[in-house]
């Protein structure tokens, strides 16, 4: 009777914690969704696509230059079409899949350290303001959470249960990571461990052929799901991989590593467990410490092997020699979480209570952070209004637009919507067009003869993958025209 009453109230909280993990990401979507530069250019290299009637082979580009799988394009590109490619349902996407990380990140845990434990991490992720905040960005890293849960869901389900038939999801969401980003290599690394180890201690019925098969199960649905960007690959030389493994390993990856250590301690540690909840990394630094501790001393094998991959993970990027971007860490975030909530959701009697107490409070101070109040950016309302307000006024005639004092580093947020209308703005270097725009995105906008006067005014990246040099004009040769307001946003018109 007790154990019905605790799984039918075990239930009712998951309910809860997932409505209120939909409440964070849902709420003002359409207000706080960042919709800039990456994000048009991602929905334009889907339009063209699906007007062309090509599969696309590769996805956005890594900052460090290297293509990257189409997955992502593959994940959003139904919502677009179904709703006329409005941006709104690709961030749905991005929602629903940090709400399915919080339901996973339920179930995975509650296998490896219990239904208590389970319920911490689904509450702490669901309240996080990282994971708040990056659940509605429209982009690749953003559903890393997402398939990284499915990889230790499928783990555990394999290691816990002997459900072998996750060997396949298995290998098709470390397919997947491998597209989103190349961090996620160390994903692999630990999953081929993972599965020698499966097979190392796999039932005395269970013959080395059967493994091999659910291997060759495993192997099919990673190389399945990478197979578009594999034949991209082939088709041109493998540079791409190549250059990777390149970046990773040259002086300006991992090279070098006996002799320093990225600086940067603090932020690699705020970026993974400091997404738990917003506390200094000097305080993250003993605490990480002291849950080590635990782990070693009460954990189980399936708590020790997740903190040493995280803590692991933390050790390879700590040896990354460039600038390390929070993205590069969305890898071990979901780790974090089952590390933490495992150590609080501890079934030690004398631990539980104080621990459950303990995570409440935490998800209430993180609650009390997240960014849903904040004041709206409004990307995709006001970017769609610029756009329309210069069309309008040009009337059919050729112009020509850039982009000034924007948090994005390309236009392509102001192409896409011109993509949709199916028109393409004169190249600013071409001189066949009388007519310029240029919009300026911040609130502080300098007045119209201000501008006027700059002799040299840098063009935004105009590119899908931005180089280094634009072009410089001076607005000395044109003649102002006007100025316009609209949705916050000044455009400035210019005639020759």
């Amino acid at each position: 009777m007790i154990q019905r009453l605790t799984k039918h109230l075990h239930l009712i909280v998951i309910i809860g914690i997932i409505g209120v993990a939909s409440f964070l990401r849902l709420y003002r979507l359409g207000e706080l969704t960042e919709f800039l530069g990456d994000q048009g250019s991602a929905g334009v290299m889907i339009y063209e696509a699906w007007k062309s009637k090509t599969l696309p082979l590769v996805g956005p580009r890594f900052s460090t230059g290297q293509e990257t799988g189409p997955a992502f394009y593959y994940l959003i590109a139904p919502a677009l079409i179904l709703s006329g490619f409005k941006p709104i349902a690709a961030a749905l996407v991005m929602v629903i899949s940090g709400v399915g990380t919080v339901f996973l990140l339920y179930r995975t845990v509650s296998i490896i350290s219990g239904s208590n434990a389970g319920l911490v991490a689904a509450w702490l992720y669901a309240v996080s303001p990282v994971t708040v905040a990056v659940s509605r960005n429209i982009w690749n890293p953003t559903t890393i959470p997402f398939f990284l849960s499915l990889v230790l869901y499928s783990m555990a389900k394999i290691a816990r249960e002997r459900a072998y038939g996750y060997a396949a999801v298995l290998g098709g969401s470390v397919g997947i990571l491998l597209q989103l980003h190349y961090t996620n290599l160390f994903t692999l690394l630990v999953a081929v461990i993972f599965w020698i180890y499966i097979g190392y201690r796999r039932d005395t019925e269970d013959s080395l052929s059967v493994w091999i098969g659910r291997s060759a199960a495993a192997l099919a649905a990673l190389l399945t799901v990478l197979s578009p960007y594999l034949w991209y690959e082939y088709l041109h030389g493998f540079t791409d991989i190549s250059s990777v493994f390149q970046t990773l390993m040259g002086t300006r990856g991992l090279a070098g590593f006996a002799f320093r250590v990225n600086p940067d301690i603090a932020g690699v540690i705020n970026g993974t467990v400091g997404a738990v909840t917003p506390l200094p990394a000097g305080i993250w630094i003993p605490l990480l410490g002291g849950i080590l501790i635990m782990t070693l001393l009460w954990g189980s094998r399936w708590q020790k092997m997740i903190i040493v991959w995280l803590l692991g993970g933390i050790g390879v990027m700590l040896l990354y020699r460039e600038n390390i971007r929070d993205h590069y860490l969305y890898f071990l975030q979901v780790l974090s979480f089952a590390v933490i909530a495992s150590v609080l959701g501890s079934n030690l009697r004398k631990w539980t209570a104080a621990g459950l107490v303990l995570a409440l409070g935490t998800g209430i101070f993180s609650l009390t952070r997240t960014d849903i109040f904040r004041k709206e950016f409004s990307d995709i309302r006001r970017t769609e209004a610029a756009v329309n307000s210069m069309v309008q006024y040009a009337g059919g005639k050729p112009f020509s637009f850039t982009v000034i004092r924007s948090r994005s580093f390309s236009d392509f947020h102001y192409r896409y919507f011109f993509t949709l209308r199916r028109l393409r703005p004169v190249e600013i270097t071409n001189p066949d067009y009388s007519l310029l725009f240029i919009v300026c995105e911040d609130p502080l906008c300098p007045e119209l003869a201000d501008l006027a006067s700059v002799s040299r005014l840098y063009v935004l990246c105009y590119d899908h993958h931005c180089g280094l040099d634009y072009p410089v004009i001076n607005l000395n040769d044109w003649r102002p025209a006007g100025v316009t307001e609209v949705s916050n946003r000044y455009i400035y018109r210019f005639l020759r």
